[in-house]
């Protein structure tokens, strides 16, 4: 590991170019399609963890005896309000997290922060575990919003640094998407909030709404006053959440398998760590730009004609076609065609628009 200079100055251009020729990658080679969809993981779980909850409240509402948390509508707004108190407080603090001790670092930290959260939601005894772990999962959701979309931006080239950086958002709605799939899939395996009867249930008129030993929708029978349960399907909103340690077990393993941000390196002056880290994520051949990619056009000070105007056609029928140089680093009207000149019929690959009309 190199030792960071005490300035930048340091590191001129000769000195780069032969830590460039003689460090090697810091390890096997990692595709960016892997890098960005490990990473992704934990925008996975930020949008699973925010949509899980609307599927698991019903069951919460079950009683104690059906293995829910009776909880009631003010305590459910807690629910979804404390993750979100988290989520902020993850985001102020996890850049400057990340900006100290790197991005990779901090994403395995969170894939730990992501697995203690939902595991802690998932075997809550009562509301106020609940609360506690609520808090802590919104934490890892904030500190993925903001290292992660960092995380994918430094490693990628420009050349494909959009794309990457939009797969981080799909990859939130698809989370939401994953959560109501699982919450679809659990509830049809185990019914709705559902509970099986204790006693006879007997409305104000002294009919029998429901016997002992039925199954009976909790909806329809929670406003009754003389109510004895059983049990019920209440721990259908538990294996709802613990679903959502599978990607965090995968994340954590999948992120120690990949470079740490060379961008983050070279922040802090750790260059060869820098270099070592490029050779592991990038492709020389597509990455280094070509001599015609990287010359540089420019314009003439003259106002240039358009092509709607009669001073265009003027100068075209007066002077012939107009004609660049060469080497395609300028162009010019003039009003013959020298021999170091030819006519422009390309557009040069540098120029943002025709060069010629």
């Amino acid at each position: 590991m190199s030792t960071p200079s005490n300035s930048a100055a340091h590191y001129t251009p000769e000195k780069i170019q032969e830590l460039v020729d003689q460090t090697p990658a810091s390890g096997p080679k990692r595709s960016l399609g892997l890098i960005a969809l490990v990473a992704t993981l934990g925008s996975l779980l930020f949008g699973y963890d925010t949509g899980v909850i609307s599927g698991a409240l019903p069951y919460m509402y079950l009683p104690h005896s059906a293995d829910g948390l009776q909880i009631t509508s003010w305590e459910e707004g807690w629910i979804g309000g404390l993750l979100c108190l988290g989520a902020a407080l993850g985001a102020s603090v996890g850049g400057k997290l990340s900006d100290k001790y790197g991005r990779r670092h901090n994403i395995m930290l969170l894939a730990i922060v992501f697995f203690i959260g939902a595991l802690g939601c998932t075997i809550s005894p009562n509301i106020w575990v609940l609360y506690f772990f609520r808090i802590v999962l919104g934490f890892a959701v904030g500190g993925a919003s903001a290292i992660v979309p960092v995380f994918l931006g430094e490693t990628a080239p420009k050349r494909i640094r959009g794309t990457l950086v939009a797969v981080d958002q799909m990859m939130i709605v698809f989370g939401q998407f994953l959560a109501f799939s699982m919450n679809a899939v659990l509830a049809r395996m185990h019914g709705g909030p559902e509970v099986t009867l204790a006693n006879d249930v007997v409305n104000n008129s002294g009919e029998v709404v429901a016997k002992t030993g039925d199954k009976v929708a909790w909806e329809s029978v929670q406003h009754f006053s003389n109510v004895m349960i059983e049990s019920g399907n209440g721990m259908t909103w538990r294996y709802m959440l613990v679903l959502a340690t599978l990607p965090a077990v995968a994340l954590w393993f999948g992120i120690r398998l990949m470079p740490e941000s060379s961008r983050w390196y070279v922040a802090n002056l750790r260059i060869a760590e820098a270099i070592g880290s490029l050779k592991r994520v990038r492709d020389e051949v597509r990455t280094v730009p070509s001599p015609k990619r990287s010359t540089r056009c420019w314009r003439s000070s003259a106002r240039r004609p358009t092509r709607r105007s009669g001073a265009w056609r003027r100068s075209w029928a007066s002077s012939g076609p107009a004609t660049c140089s060469s080497s395609a680093s300028s162009w010019a009207w003039p009003t013959s065609s020298p021999a170091s000149t030819r006519p422009c019929t390309t557009r040069p690959r540098c120029s943002p628009r025709p060069a010629c009309p």
